[in-house]
Order: structure tokens, then sequence, then C-alpha cells
């Protein structure tokens, strides 16, 4: 067989695991209160962070603002969350699809279920009528904010966001803060 199989049978038993717990955290009241289960979550928590991997009930829910023009800066950010090796792992609520007559309701409510907000700062975030409305909303459902430059060689500024360098420490902190 080619190649150490090894890390991959145990990342695979480290999903199995917290699939499983998290199975158990959805469990009834009584049941949760169980010396025994409440022995056996406590040993598989221990042994879940000590893979260094995220348990499935920390996953945060984030909203990410963006200008269309910068949507493979959004699909790059959702790929580096599930790299293995990425200190951080969300659920992305960004609009996907076009908008229709009543969107910013529809993205009003994304937010509001969301734990914070990640705009993708770039030139075009200036001419985004739309990136600029999920900002201000944002800020009127008082979401926490990090604004993350998309790219290297540009360094925008827009107003009411504290935007930082995209690098995987900022994010991490930022969604872990949540």
């Amino acid at each position: 067989m080619e190649g150490d199989w090894r890390p991959v049978a145990c990342r695979i038993c480290v999903y199995a695991l917290a699939a499983l717990l998290q199975s158990f955290m959805s469990c009834s009241a009584p049941m949760k209160a169980d010396p025994r289960i409440v022995r056996w979550r406590s040993k598989v928590q221990s042994k879940l962070r000590g893979f260094g991997g995220h348990l499935m009930a920390d996953k945060k829910t984030i909203f990410v603002a963006f200008a269309i023009e910068d949507e493979r800066s959004r699909d790059f950010l959702k790929g580096q969350s599930l790299h293995t090796r990425s200190p951080f792992e969300y659920v992305d609520m960004s609009v996907k699809e076009p908008y229709d007559a009543n969107w910013k309701d529809r993205v009003r409510t994304r937010i509001k279920r969301s734990h914070g907000v990640i705009a993708l700062v770039s030139k075009n975030s200036l001419n985004s009528s739309g990136q600029k409305w999920e900002i201000q909303c944002a800020n009127e459902e008082g979401k926490p904010l990090l604004g993350i430059w998309c790219y290297k060689e540009d360094r925008t500024s827009l107003a009411g966001v504290n935007t930082k360098i995209w690098t995987w420490d900022n994010i991490k902190n930022f969604i872990d803060s949540l």
C-alpha cells in the first residue's frame, strides 16, 4: 500500500468520536446527568482535544460579507476552513445566490443566526452596496465583526470595520472569541 494510511484512519476515528459525542449532547436531560455518561463525555472531549481537533459543538456560525467581485476569496476562506490542518472551522452563512426582492430580510435573518461576521475587504468593497448593507446590518444587530483584507497589496479601509491581514491566527482568534 502506498503512503502512510494511519493519519487518515486517526482522523476518521476522531470524527466518529466527535459525531458520537454530538449525539449524546442532544440526548435527554436525565441521560446527560448520568455519571457514567458525564465521565465518558469528559474522556472523549479530552481525547479529541489531544488530537488538536475541534469538537463539532464548538463550530461557530459565521456570516461572510463580500463584494461579488471577491467571490473567489470567499470560496478560498471556506476551503481554508476545511483544510485538515486549519486551526478554525465555521459554518458559512453568506448569500450564495443572486439577490432578489426580499434579500435584505433573508440576509438579516442569517446575520441574526450567526455568531459573528467576517467582511472580506478589498477595493471592490467601496462600490458594493450589498456588502456595505450587510456590514451595517451586522452593526445594527450587535454582531462581532472582523475585516480581512482579501489581497496582500490592497489595504482598503472601510469605516467601522477593524481590518486585519489574512492569517489563520487572526481568523482563529476572532472565531474562538465568539
